[in-house]
């Protein structure tokens, strides 16, 4: 004789708590217990309809990494005045939505420098388990401004992030008159996820 008792779990997953590990665990403890207890068992799962769109790191770097390197947070690089620009990246995880971006660039007095254009993201609605998106500064920003710059990133209009870089003074260099390359892409996006 076999007794059949139902067991039901319900999960109730926010964005930062997607385990799809655990998810499965837990999927093949049921499956074992239906085999061994003839029971029936169920699995509910509460996915958030919209998830919260957050920076998961910001770093500065002098060039833009390869897009594989996005996964693990990159480290800071000092920048100093005599290097031709710098970027601003940030990290940002769980977007489901259209978005658009845009840096405001303050000097050490706090004087607003630089704003971006408009960088938009996200325009199919596709959850992107991530995607890493950046702005630079030329030197002619920074090159007689050294100490603590702030970079503001505004998210449709509204604030949504803020970090500071330490530009520090380079020693005069000897007078060499050489032409700097512009690099080529100023704001950009690199995407990494999937579709839901």
């Amino acid at each position: 004789m076999s007794i059949s008792l139902p067991v039901e779990w319900t999960l109730f997953l926010s964005a930062g708590e997607i385990d799809y590990n655990l998810l499965m665990r837990l999927l093949c403890y049921a499956l074992i217990a239906l085999f061994f207890a003839n029971g029936c068992v169920s699995i509910t799962v509460h996915f958030p309809e919209d998830p919260e769109v957050i920076v998961d790191y910001s770093t500065i770097r002098k060039a833009i990494p390869d897009q594989d390197s996005f996964e693990k947070e990159i480290p800071r690089e000092s920048i100093h005045t005599n290097d031709p620009s710098l970027y601003a990246i940030v990290k940002v995880v769980n977007c489901s939505q259209p978005l658009s971006l845009q840096w405001y660039w303050y000097n050490p007095e706090n004087k607003l420098k630089k704003k971006s254009k408009p960088l938009d993201v996200n325009q199919t609605k596709k959850y992107l388990q991530y995607f890493a998106a950046w702005d630079s500064l030329q030197q002619h920003y920074f090159l007689d401004s050294p100490g603590k710059w702030k970079i503001v990133i505004f998210r449709d209009g509204r604030f949504f992030y803020q970090f500071t870089v330490d530009i520090i003074k380079s020693d005069p260099l000897p007078d060499v008159k050489e032409e700097i390359k512009t690099p080529s892409k100023e704001s950009g996006v690199d995407i990494a996820g999937w579709d839901t």
